[in-house]
């Protein structure tokens, strides 16, 4: 897999919802009023596209993840935001519902493809593609004394994962390191692995979610890891 960056200047809002009631068959709350308040994200000049994905595991503390992505501009470099957003974006997901959202920047790209060309896309690729999200919070004297992002393969599980054969299997396409870039969050780091295949595989996946888990602590790192199937892709 290349190791690399992206020429490409974005910036990611990521969303992990607690509280967030799935529903069950057309009784959706929360996905149907997120699709309404998604109508605000579309109209922004700068967005590019999103994707919701729901946990797999029912009882999961984070049963929602959202990855909005929007194009800052090589030459501006900045974000705009409209802060008479935030009230319909609260009105669209419930006010019940506690979102730990942050904007973020892509730090390292691993991938099957060669991202010097072009870079990855961000919606999934097929119908069976989901993900295994690592968010790590990392202490600030910790991120004082070193250069944490040297040993970013260790505590996102990268080296781990590339240890196990199902990930040929599961069709891992890429690993994308981001660091939070705003200065509120409650995770200074999210790991998203990409894989195509995963989708209709869900309990090989449990297998290589457990190897993640089980990772022996980095000093200083504390992660929570789980498993996302995209519900509901949104673009302009």
């Amino acid at each position: 897999m290349d190791n690399c960056k992206t020429k490409v200047k974005l910036f990611i809002a990521m969303g992990f919802y607690e509280k967030a009631k799935p529903g069950s068959n057309d009784l959706k709350p929360f996905e149907n009023g997120f699709k309404r308040a998604t109508r605000a994200l579309k109209n922004h000049r700068q967005f590019i596209s999103g994707i919701l994905s729901k946990n797999v595991e029912e009882d999961g503390k984070y049963a929602y993840f959202n990855y909005a992505v929007f194009d800052t501009y090589e030459q501006q470099g900045t974000f705009l935001h409209d802060s008479c957003w935030t009230d319909v974006v609260l009105e669209g997901q419930g006010r019940e519902v506690i979102n730990h959202q942050a904007g973020y920047a892509e730090k390292r790209v691993v991938a099957h493809v060669n991202c010097h060309i072009k870079p990855l896309p961000k919606t999934p690729l097929t119908d069976t593609t989901a993900y295994i999200v690592v968010c790590s919070h990392v202490e600030e004297s910790i991120m004082d004394r070193c250069d944490i992002e040297k040993s970013w393969k260790i505590w996102s599980g990268l080296e781990c994962v590339r240890r196990q054969r199902i990930c040929g299997e599961l069709g891992l396409r890429s690993v994308i390191l981001h660091r939070r870039i705003t200065t509120n969050g409650k995770f200074k780091y999210v790991s998203r692995y990409e894989f195509t295949k995963l989708g209709d595989k869900i309990q090989r996946g449990f297998e290589l979610l457990r190897h993640i888990r089980e990772l022996r602590p980095v000093k200083g790192v504390s992660s929570y890891a789980a498993l996302y199937k995209p519900t509901y892709i949104y673009n302009t």
